[in-house]
């Protein structure tokens, strides 16, 4: 069985995908085996080659073909050490792989301290959560590591104030005699553990000559391990080489490559012991070794951990190893250097503008609370427009991505950050204006801060700024909005050639566009297709949270226009996806399948209620309507057309005329027939309009319903 290792290392904790380069070095063998889509994300994400940013999961996708592929030659075992300090790209990905490691001969073994993000980011991982010894085996423990024997209650005292950790156990014996361990433990002073336990090991590192103790200071400051970071570093500030071997023959480092400390409290103690100048005259050697050695990450890392105030200069390159984290698809790293960056920037618009980076970058990568904390300490009124806007529609995309009430108003929000980028950048302006259309989706009725006027009229002009897909689906989008049907299907149909057209990598941005312009035009070929397409696009890039929204939107589509069935199976898949990727599953309801399937009503009424009190309109009127089908289908007919009459009567741009057919029988059944024929007007220009099968079928059929029934026959 081969055995791979890697720990991890604060110097590299905001270095993307740090860690698993070291991991796999060893696999470089298996790479091509790979598909090339997974080959280039792993050489991107390595720093090795030039490309777009990877999708971390598609990265993982790679890591998980090479463990697969050298599992084919030997079963592989992957050890990984103090996982809490690895980058978070590398952590996401192992914990990927972790979860989908299945059929491979390949095994992943990860070992943290209990921390709560850790444990948020490998969930769905099974895990061991370690705790100290039962006492008999403590007891048993601090006995055999004594030369003499040990007063049994006293022994039973150590072992509960340790906890039962047995490197204290040992750590205590191995310094105490048994006499001393006898009267600490039927004293009522606390023993060395935790802080104390520390200040043992600080106690060891004391023990030695001072350019030893230097030398610890450097290493466990380094903490990437890296011997020839370490020795270039030290060699910085005079210290002898024999002090390194001084520190391994005291039992407290390995001098391995990388360098290893016999526990973490032992770097804690001797980084912690080390006077405030002290650690950044350090911090300043490593970062000038750094520089010699080429490792312009670290040497920034460093640089800022050596500075003291404000520091535009270091700033400066914190920002361009940001950049590099974030061309790497380091989101997560690029928003916690971005942040140390504009700690060091000084008070001005560029340092709120970094913030305002960090904060988005934050809110890619899926750390919405952090975003939300970024955005806390921005000074906005410091801001340029170009960076306002920014933060208006993080603002507007925090409020969606975490449910908040407030994303009623987000199309507003969002119109509002257009505004900012308006005569400054107007590729920014373009995308805000369609992600104000995205925004007024969700709510529908619910709309606040603008109307569909104000959205479709500011579209409309938006279109104008420059030529592209973008433009196209505005001018769509806002003819939809603000013109009679029959004259918006001209500009819908251009749309949806637009998008017939797009490679893959486009459909990743406007793809999920294509649901409301196929939707509109009642072709239900093209929506099914273009979403295929746009999944099987996140498919390839490993774009799971976006193959999460195209997944999850099918399943609403197929309510209308497909069948409940497949409804059901898509969100199926969309649970399935989230277990993958380390999320809960079982909130994951569509509320209009729900209705479908039988559920209780008051259960449907209640998830719905739900999506009311969150600003979701959408999700409101699908379950209402869900249940109006479902009225129909057990010949409550008064019942359907009361539920539907309040939505036609209030109609929502496309979404609307899909109720039309269901209305128009519950009218006709319900003894209502003038009500129904005025309906069946409306559809029969519907279809004459767009010339859809789907369209021209219920026009037909709900004019047959409307006949007397002596015509029927």
């Amino acid at each position: 069985m081969r055995r791979l290792g890697v720990d991890g290392c604060e110097a590299e904790s905001t270095i993307p995908y740090a860690a698993l380069h070291r991991l796999m070095i060893p696999l470089r063998a298996h790479l091509p085996s790979l598909p090339e889509r997974h080959q280039e994300a792993l050489r991107v994400a390595a720093g090795a080659a030039a490309g777009p940013p990877p999708d971390r999961f598609l990265v993982g996708l790679g890591v998980l073909g090479l463990l697969a592929a050298a599992g084919e030659v030997e079963p592989v075992v992957c050890a990984v050490d103090d996982a809490h300090l690895l980058d978070a790209e590398s952590l996401d990905a192992l914990a990927f792989v972790a979860r989908r490691l299945e059929a491979e001969s390949a095994a992943l073994v990860l070992a943290a301290r209990d921390d709560r993000d850790v444990g948020a980011l490998l969930a769905g991982v099974p895990a061991l959560r370690l705790t100290g010894l039962d006492l008999g085996s403590s007891v048993r423990l601090l006995a055999s590591s004594l030369p003499e024997a040990v007063d049994p209650a006293a022994a039973a005292q150590i072992a509960g104030a340790t906890g039962g950790n047995p490197l204290a156990l040992i750590d205590l014996a191995g310094e105490l005699s048994a006499r001393r361990l006898t009267e600490a433990g039927l004293s009522d002073d606390p023993l060395p553990v935790g802080r104390r336990l520390e200040e043992h090991y600080l106690r060891q590192v004391r023990d030695l000559s001072g350019d030893a103790q230097l030398w610890l200071v450097v290493a466990a400051a380094g903490s990437t391990g890296t011997v020839d970071l370490v020795r270039a570093a030290a060699r910085e500030l005079g210290v002898v080489a024999a002090a390194a071997d001084e520190a391994e023959a005291a039992g407290l480092v390995e001098l391995a490559d990388p360098v290893r400390f016999r526990h973490p409290l032992v770097r804690s103690a001797a980084y912690n012991a080390a006077r405030g100048g002290d650690r950044r005259r350090v911090h300043r050697a490593l970062s000038a070794a750094a520089a010699a050695l080429g490792l312009a990450e670290f040497e920034a890392w460093h640089a800022a951990k050596a500075t003291l105030g404000t520091d535009p200069g270091v700033a400066d390159r914190l920002e361009r190893v940001a950049d590099v984290a974030g061309g790497r698809g380091g989101l997560s790293s690029r928003a916690r250097v971005l942040a140390q960056a504009s700690a060091l920037t000084p008070p001005g618009a560029t340092r709120q503008a970094r913030l305002v980076a960090a904060a988005e970058a934050a809110l890619g990568a899926g750390a919405a609370r952090l975003a939300g904390n970024l955005l806390d300490d921005v000074d906005e009124d410091a801001l340029d427009p170009v960076p306002r806007g920014r933060l208006v529609a993080i603002r507007a995309s925090l409020a969606l991505f975490g449910a908040d009430p407030a994303l009623r108003s987000g199309a507003a929000a969002m119109l509002a950050a257009a505004e900012c980028f308006h005569g400054h950048d107007d590729a920014l302006e373009q995308h805000a204006l369609l992600r104000a259309f995205d925004h007024a989706l969700p709510p529908e009725r619910l709309l606040q801060g603008t109307t569909l006027r104000e959205l479709g009229l500011r579209m409309r002009a938006g279109a104008e700024l420059r030529a592209g897909t973008a433009a196209t689906l505005l001018r769509a989008l806002s003819a939809l909005v603000l013109l009679p049907y029959p004259d918006a299907v001209p500009e819908l149909r251009r749309a949806l050639a637009a998008l017939d057209r797009l490679e893959p990598a486009e459909l990743l941005l406007h793809g999920v566009t294509s649901v409301a312009v196929t939707t509109a035009l009642w072709d239900a070929p093209a929506r099914r297709t273009l979403l295929e397409r746009t999944a099987a696009a996140a498919r390839d890039a490993g774009s799971l949270q976006l193959l999460d929204t195209v997944l999850w939107i099918t399943s609403s589509a197929e309510i209308q226009g497909g069948t409940p069935r497949r409804a059901g199976e898509f969100v199926e898949q969309v649970r399935e996806l989230r277990r993958a990727i380390g999320y809960d599953a079982e909130h994951v309801v569509n509320v209009a399948a729900l209705a479908w399937a039988g559920a209780p009503r008051e259960q449907v009424e209640a998830v719905a209620a739900g999506a009311t009190a969150a600003g979701f309109g959408g999700v409101t009127a699908a379950g209402v309507t869900a249940l109006a089908v479902r009225d129909l289908a057990e010949g409550r007919y008064a019942d359907a057309c009361a539920a539907l009459r309040p939505l036609v009567a209030d109609p929502f741009l496309h979404v609307t005329p899909l109720a039309y057919p269901d209305l128009v029988e519950a009218a006709v059944r319900s003894g209502h027939r003038e009500e129904a024929r005025a309906l069946v007007e409306r559809l029969d220009a519907l279809a004459a309009a767009n010339s859809s099968a789907w369209a021209l079928g219920v026009a037909a059929r709900s004019r047959a319903l409307v006949e007397e029934e002596s015509a029927v026959r």
